[in-house]
């Protein structure tokens, strides 16, 4: 039942406390018994807030009680302090050792305290989106950095290659031998010499020695 009703009624939105934020608390149990005073307490592990309550832990020796009234006072992220009296809703034991996790409650909040919480919690839910969208924009920045080497160095790459492959593709010229004959002209009457010596002589094939 308690999980369908979720469907329908959308839990109030956190803030989870950061280190720059004041994490303490005060709280102070009403007494138990006639004479017995009221008991004060503080606690420095403020967990998260929101417009209807807050979570903090707290010593597992005080004996909390689910149900229970108290008296809180804190400092709201972003904004005031206030005080206020609220009702233990939630209390998981063994959370950390000696500590109990307390969920509560906020009642007869004044509208002072309304308006208090729910500008300061308007105050750091947008200073926290928008270093969220910050570092978000920063590692697309350096993504795309990356990207855009990589593909320049793929590119020089594949330039080199095809400049390489062009040059070994090309035909290669030959080269007439220096002593390579020359065919004779038919029906000549002359010789000629294939020696490379140009003071030689061409003499006619029919002329007779004396």
């Amino acid at each position: 039942m308690a999980y369908a009703l979720k469907k329908y009624f959308a839990r109030s939105q956190r803030y989870s406390f950061v280190t720059s934020d004041r994490k303490s608390i005060r709280f102070v149990r009403p007494q138990k018994s006639q004479g017995s005073g009221k008991q004060s307490f503080t606690s420095n592990t403020l967990v998260n807030v929101s417009e209807t309550g807050l979570a903090f832990t707290a010593d597992a020796s005080l004996e909390l009680e689910l149900g229970e009234f108290l008296m809180v006072e804190f400092t709201v992220p972003g904004s005031q302090q206030m005080a206020c009296h609220a009702k233990i809703v939630r209390l998981e034991e063994d959370f950390a050792p000696g500590q109990v996790l307390l969920g509560i409650q906020f009642k007869e909040l004044l509208n002072s305290h309304k308006s208090n919480l729910a500008k300061g919690l308007k105050k750091k839910l947008c200073e926290l989106k928008a270093e969220q969208q910050r570092d978000l924009l920063i590692q697309k920045f350096y993504h795309h950095k990356e990207t855009r080497k990589n593909f320049f160095m793929w590119a020089t790459f594949a330039v080199l290659t095809c400049i390489v492959f062009y040059f070994i593709l090309q035909p290669r010229g030959i080269v007439p031998s220096e002593n390579k004959r020359v065919p004779a002209s038919v029906g000549s009457n002359t010789q000629i010499s294939t020696t490379p010596d140009s003071s030689q002589k061409v003499l006619p094939r029919n002329v007779f020695s004396p």
